[in-house]
């Protein structure tokens, strides 16, 4: 791994603190436009992966599911297809080797249904 792997992932975990300090303050999501939001989502992958390689699946499977709220729901399976399914293959995957069936299955179920 390299060094900037670790550092994009630390960058990440700050960004969804900060996000989840503004929700529980204002009861709102930040607003972002919508190709923030999927660069949001990127990172959070991004750092997903870095997880993976550490063989930290469940915090994986966190980040994942983090980077997934970030992308709006009417844009989700329509502007970041590819995305979104990348990321959820991804999530069910981790939620399966970390023992997480039932987060695995709905996962899928959600792939199958697009």
């Amino acid at each position: 791994c390299q060094p900037n792997e670790a550092s994009a992932y630390l960058s990440t975990i700050h960004l969804n603190r900060a996000s989840e300090m503004h929700f529980k303050r204002t009861g709102t999501k930040p607003l972002y436009v919508s190709e923030d939001e999927a660069k949001v989502a990127k990172l959070n992958f991004r750092a997903a992966k870095y997880c993976e390689t550490l063989s930290a699946f469940s915090d994986s499977a966190k980040l994942l599911q983090k980077g997934l709220e970030f992308i709006t729901p009417e844009e989700k399976w329509s502007v970041n297809f590819d995305l979104a399914l990348e990321m959820t293959e991804s999530l069910s995957k981790m939620e399966f080797i970390a023992g997480n069936y039932d987060a695995c299955k709905a996962a899928n179920q959600e792939i199958s249904t697009r």
